[in-house]
Order: C-alpha cells, then structure tokens, then sequence
C-alpha cells in the first residue's frame, strides 16, 4: 500500500487486515496447507478489505468481534508454529507483523482464553503500529496533539 494513501487504521480494523493480510500471503505461499485451515466464515470476514465504521452494540460488540479476530488470527499462528508446519511460512513478512499485532492487541487472561487488550494493557503507541501495511506508520499523541 503506497504511504500517500495510508490511513490510520482503527484497533478493530487493525487486527481483522492483519489476519486477512497474512491469509492472502499464506494462499500464494502455500495453498495446500491453507486449505484446512479456512473455515466458511473466513470468506465474509476476510474476502475483501476490513473496513468497520461505527459498531452496533457499543463496547461490548467491539470486544466482540475482536475476539472473534483474535481466534481468527491465533488459530493461523498457532499452525503456523506447529511442528509439521513448513518452517518458511513463518518467515512472511504477514504472518510476522500478524505475530506482533497479536502481542500488541490480545494477552492470555488467568484462565487460559486469548483477550483484546484495553486502556493501560496496551503496550505504548510508540511501540505498536497502526497497519499492517506500514509497519513504520505510528500513531502518537505530543502535547496534547495527535499526530499520525
């Protein structure tokens, strides 16, 4: 994505490109091993660009879906981990940035479940990036001035 058309993207839209970034390299990578993976939602989430407006149902719906990302994307990583997995798929560049958005966005709460992450759980802004595009691309607030 050229960074003349780069926007920042929301948490939530984040993380549903991230996975959906990572499923296109890893289809022109290895489609074979793809296949067994996908499950029929996939098509509906992520057949073309993530792009969530305003979400119905408020904070409980955002939660909602992002740990609905979130297994999305951990169940890719975690096969791409796993033993019999081809130890290049781990090398693209998508599944590492998905690896990091991972660790940015979700932590494993005290009863083993993957969680979206919120307010001073996120590590700082400096530290995370904002698309799966531009990993150089921050977002940060200076004197009380956001800047991007």
């Amino acid at each position: 994505m050229p960074l003349m058309s780069w926007r920042r993207l929301s948490r939530l839209e984040l993380v549903g490109e991230s996975v959906r970034a990572a499923l296109e390299e890893i289809a022109e990578a290895d489609p074979s091993w793809l296949l067994p993976l996908i499950e029929p939602a996939w098509a509906k989430r992520y057949g073309r660009k993530v792009e969530i407006g305003k979400v119905a149902g408020g904070k409980a719906a955002v939660r909602e879906r992002a740990e609905e990302f979130g297994r999305d994307g951990q169940k890719l990583l975690t096969a791409a981990w796993a033993a019999d997995a081809p130890t290049r798929l781990r090398m693209l560049r998508q599944v590492e940035i998905l690896r990091q958005v991972w660790l940015h966005q979700y932590h494993w709460d005290r009863e083993g479940q993957l969680s979206w992450r919120e307010g001073t759980a996120l590590p700082p802004a400096s530290l995370r990036f904002d698309s799966p595009y531009d990993t150089d691309a921050h977002y940060c607030v200076k004197r009380d001035v956001e800047w991007s």
